[in-house]
């Protein structure tokens, strides 16, 4: 008599509980040279390829193409489906063309260095936050890769599992994992050649490109009269202020909109703390990985968005409140 399939997906996510339980765990000095050798090849390799990203119920395809000579980097990524969409870089230098995007964008630094195939950019944060686990080997585009998983140290964050070229170290394919252990964001090559000797014309931009205004406020401490505004108290743990802005919201100069960006050195979460009401839902929303939690506070609104779990937004809102 045939199992049921429930009875088999039982069976499956049993297996699979048991064999992250036997992967190994690396030492700290091993796991910070393998994601550091991740983010090298990411910068001095040459490379071209076609890349899938699928979130939620969308799937994506993008062509990019890298070439490193001396020392300098360029890069030239565009949409295969959908809108237009293009970015070309040449060193920290961005030019991008969105289809569906006013032209007049700001480019966040620390997005940049979310791009596929980059993977982080603190090692030091990420194994305070993970652990690295080596599970296995696999094949992704044709070439033989180590497989490995960043075990979350807690609940506030999600598992992230890692496909590493043998040879080089190069982020061939990223999957982030749910509470359940359920692929609900996956980046990974559907073609990849190593190496140089493609035609230099093929860096050069399709669509009119514009250049990118680069955000980045690293470093600083808080901005001026918000810790006089807002109580912060009991942040989850782990995340480290990395940026911070005031926005104005297009046709409201008197409205400041304070946006503070925090990271565990692998994911981000950004706060909004809005003086006024925002024409968005109260409560949590969620699309593939990302939650929204919006938290009305007596006229002014705290907003927070990241790749974390919803218990994680909500301690995020939670711990900003309005002085009295």
């Amino acid at each position: 008599m045939r199992k049921p399939y429930c009875y088999s997906l039982f069976l499956f996510v049993l297996l699979l509980a048991g064999s992250l339980q036997a992967a190994e765990s690396l030492p700290t000095a091993e796991a910070s040279r393998l994601i550091d050798r991740a983010n090298q090849a990411a910068r001095q390799l040459s490379y071209q390829g076609v890349y899938v990203h699928q979130h939620g119920d969308m799937v994506e395809n993008f062509r990019i193409m890298q070439l490193v000579e001396g020392g300098a980097e360029q890069e030239r990524c565009e949409s295969l489906d959908g809108p237009a969409r293009e970015y070309v870089r040449t060193g920290n230098q961005y030019h991008m063309y969105h289809a569906d995007t006013p032209l007049s964008i700001a480019l966040d630094r620390m997005a940049v260095s979310r791009f596929f195939p980059r993977l982080t950019h603190s090692v030091g944060d990420v194994l305070a936050s993970y652990q690295l686990r080596r599970l296995g080997r696999d094949r992704v585009a044709g070439l033989d890769a180590d497989v490995y998983q960043l075990e979350p140290r807690d609940g506030l964050r999600y598992p992230h599992r890692l496909w590493l070229h043998e040879g080089s170290g190069l982020l061939l394919k990223s999957m982030m994992l749910g509470a359940r252990r359920e692929p609900i964001e996956t980046y990974t090559f559907s073609e990849i050649r190593l190496g140089g000797g493609f035609d230099r014309k093929l860096l050069k931009p399709t669509t009119p490109v514009r250049p990118v205004v680069m955000e980045s406020s690293e470093g600083k401490p808080l901005l001026a009269g918000l810790d006089s505004q807002w109580d912060i108290r009991n942040l989850p743990p782990g995340f480290v202020l990395q940026k911070q802005i005031v926005r104005k919201p297009k046709g409201e100069k008197a409205r400041k909109v304070q946006h503070l960006v925090y990271t565990d050195g692998l994911v981000t979460v950004s706060i909004f703390l809005d003086p006024s009401q925002v024409q968005l839902a109260p409560g949590l929303a969620q699309q593939g990985g990302m939650h929204l939690f919006v938290r009305p506070l007596n006229g002014q609104t705290v907003t927070v968005l990241g790749e974390v779990p919803g218990e994680t937004v909500k301690a995020f809102a939670h711990a900003f409140n309005p002085r009295q």
